[in-house]
């Protein structure tokens, strides 16, 4: 299942008549998704045909033992695409919110899963206060992870996305085991090795579980578009509202354009 939402590993994607090592690795490079690993790095480069728009966030919080890890997915042709996954590791709190904040603030983030259990509560907490319904808080408990792990794999079935080529994303998906536990529940997790907790996984899980919001995100982004459009400006918003005028704007008119007709006399109320 790993492999059938892996562009370049699915079964489909390399003809037969490939004529020698070359020509296959050449194609298998165009396929392939090579996700950002440093949220700096996304953010100067961040192509919304490329890498989606909106996008989602997940979060999942570490601090000594485990790392902390951003994960973001953008939804391209229908398809949930891998495009961010940087990890961080012996990081102050400090440090781990610049990164979130700068996320949220530069990247049309619709909406971002923070795991808000136990080391990573304030962080959580304050991030909600800050952004609002853009953040929801998760609560990691054997329930909660259960639905995290069955809405991954029913995503995999679905193929629903297109993760990045990447062995060690893809030892960490596998990683996870379904074991029994007191009470008829199941716990879905892995065991910790030196790398860590299968962080990356469940910080992808939230970023999909985020992304169900999807249906809902066209408006925020056109809201988003909107405000980093050139000719919108904070000084412009309050002259136009001091002249009194009951005006109409049209869609694809700048308000630069707005102000200089309404100064000329060239807009009727």
């Amino acid at each position: 299942m790993i492999y059938a939402n892996t562009p370049g590993r699915r079964e489909d994607d390399i003809p037969a008549n490939i004529e020698n090592d070359e020509e296959y690795f050449n194609l298998k490079r165009d396929i392939e998704i090579k996700n950002f690993r440093n949220a700096d790095e996304l953010i100067l480069n961040y192509d919304p045909d490329k890498n989606g728009s909106p996008l989602y966030m997940g979060l999942d919080i570490g601090r000594t033992k485990d790392a902390t890890v951003f994960y973001i997915i953008g939804i391209v042709n229908g398809k949930k695409r891998s495009v961010l996954r940087h990890e961080m590791r012996n990081a102050e709190f400090d440090s781990q919110a610049g990164v979130f904040d700068r996320l949220m603030e530069n990247l049309p983030i619709y909406r971002s899963c923070i795991d808000d259990g136990g080391i990573g509560r304030n962080l959580a907490e304050n991030a909600k206060k800050k952004y609002g319904e853009r953040v929801e808080l998760y609560h990691f408990d054997l329930q909660s992870k259960e639905i995290l792990a069955m809405e991954v794999k029913t995503g995999l079935e679905r193929r629903e996305f297109e993760l990045e080529n990447d062995r060690d994303f893809h030892a960490q998906i596998h990683s996870i085991k379904r074991t029994p536990s007191s009470g008829g529940s199941f716990r879905y997790d892995a065991e910790r090795n030196e790398n860590g907790h299968a962080d990356s996984f469940w910080a992808w899980a939230l970023a999909n579980h985020a992304a169900g919001e999807a249906n809902n995100a066209d408006a925020f982004y056109r809201d988003y578009a909107r405000k980093k459009h050139k000719g919108v400006v904070e000084s412009e918003n309050k002259e136009l509202s001091d002249t009194g005028s009951n005006l109409t704007i049209r869609t694809g008119k700048s308000l630069s354009s707005v102000l200089r007709r309404v100064r000329n006399g060239n807009i009727r109320r």
